[in-house]
């Protein structure tokens, strides 16, 4: 019996992950009938559609072996494709995408990144460190990302292609246009499907909440920005 294809989508934050997650989620069944098996052993027991495990199997030794035996399942399980999906595999180093390489255990692995532009990404970004109560201004953050190699693989993409090609080769990395097909309203989780499963459409999806995903306005935004640093101030 032969191995499954597997791809892995890499993410990164902010590029419509739980989106895609959830859209993947809903039509699990309309997926599997067409080839592409989305494991739930694999995910969080809570959503379960982001692979926690598999982030965890690397980065924590104890976990490794476990998570291996299910690959080594998946692996003879006659599945054709199989999806994997977890935002945070855009931060594993050198080190860590090669342990994914070696707990997966399959010849055929393609990734897939999802590039958005920086112009959308990381104002969007800096509101998601405002919304968690950050108080730096858009300039301030954009200092920070950029003051470092570690931090400036938060955004400079190359970094992150640079390491996987190294693992999977060139070509086995697909860079996924998200920014073009928001441009064109087109909707990415089905183009997802067509450029990346190379299966048909699936089932439109309606996602709950995903309307609140949207980052807000500039004048929003530092509205939100101006009360974190009062309340840091007034804080005893």
């Amino acid at each position: 019996m032969a191995a499954p294809r597997y791809i892995i989508h890499l993410g990164p934050m902010k590029t419509g992950s739980t989106y895609l997650q959830r859209c993947i989620g809903t039509t699990r069944d309309a997926l599997l009938e067409n080839g592409v098996y989305f494991p739930a052993e694999l995910a969080d027991a809570q959503s379960r559609v982001v692979h926690t495990s598999v982030l965890a199997a690397v980065r924590h030794p104890p976990q490794y072996e476990a998570v291996r035996r299910k690959f080594a399942q998946l692996n003879s399980s006659g599945y054709r494709t199989i999806l994997l999906s977890n935002e945070f595999l855009a931060s594993l180093g050198l080190g860590e995408i090669e342990k994914l390489r070696e707990l997966i255990g399959a010849p055929d692995i393609r990734v897939v990144f999802f590039c958005r532009r920086w112009t959308d990404r990381i104002p969007s970004m800096c509101f998601q460190k405002i919304f968690a109560g950050g108080t730096h201004a858009l300039p301030e953050f954009f200092v920070r990302l950029t003051g470092s190699r570690r931090s400036r693989k938060e955004f400079d993409y190359a970094l992150v292609w640079d390491h996987w090609s190294q693992v999977f080769g060139r070509e086995n990395l697909l860079l996924f246009p998200f920014s073009n097909f928001v441009d064109r309203e087109q909707d990415v989780y089905q183009r997802f499907c067509q450029d990346v499963l190379e299966i048909p459409p699936m089932p439109v999806v309606t996602v709950q909440g995903s309307a609140a995903w949207a980052s807000p306005s500039p004048a929003e935004t530092e509205f939100l920005r101006a009360l974190n640093a009062l309340h840091a101030q007034l804080r005893p």
